[in-house]
């Protein structure tokens, strides 16, 4: 990335921590503006959170580069993680179920459907592969992805309000495309290659 000016761990950081951060403002600040529905801003309050923990965590990974301490990186690693229980909680929050039978029946299939799709990208880009990876991250990344895209596909069916017929959408698909970041990411690591480090960080930076 950047052209060969900086390596890619640096470049990464330069890039998306400031991404991560703009959208951690983004919903901290429409979280202040919904404060007449608590459980809306609640769940806005925690997507923030969520992107800005990541945000942190990116910056740790610098500091890790220059001064590679154990610390630094355990506490990244903790930082990024935390996104998935924060986010899955958020998603709770802003998700409203269908009051009627339809759109009830509607949301288990459009659910089935993007937790079947996920649970293929899985086997796709890490379980048809074999070797070695770190198994307690695959642990916690595997089923965050799997809750958070299904509290995506909740949150698709919020019933629409005035003001809210876009954001919705628009979150539910970068929780979902972010989710197909981290799968390539780890991809990456099982079988590096040109190609799968810059397309996670294309689709990453889509996501935000």
């Amino acid at each position: 990335m950047l052209a060969g000016v900086a390596p890619r761990g640096a470049a990464n950081d330069l890039i998306f921590a400031p991404l991560y951060f703009m959208a951690a403002a983004g919903l901290l600040r429409a979280e202040r503006n919904r404060r007449d529905d608590p459980r809306l801003a609640r769940g806005l309050r925690l997507f923030g959170l969520a992107w800005l923990s990541s945000a942190v965590a990116f910056l740790l990974w610098s500091a890790y580069r220059a001064l590679p301490l154990p610390l630094l990186d355990n506490a990244a690693w903790g930082l990024y993680n935390l996104y998935y229980p924060l986010a899955a909680t958020a998603l709770w929050y802003l998700a409203e179920f269908p009051k009627a039978a339809l759109g009830r029946l509607r949301l288990g299939i459009d659910g089935l459907t993007v937790v079947l799709a996920a649970a293929t990208l899985q086997w796709y880009f890490i379980f048809r592969f074999s070797g070695s990876s770190n198994g307690s991250q695959l642990g916690i990344l595997l089923p965050g992805e799997l809750i958070i895209v299904m509290g995506a596909a909740v949150l698709m069916h919020r019933p629409a309000r005035h003001g809210d017929t876009a954001w919705p959408a628009l979150l539910s698909v970068g929780a979902f495309v972010a989710a197909v970041a981290d799968l390539v990411y780890e991809h990456s690591v099982l079988v590096p290659s040109a190609w799968s480090g810059p397309a996670g960080d294309m689709i990453l930076a889509l996501a935000t």
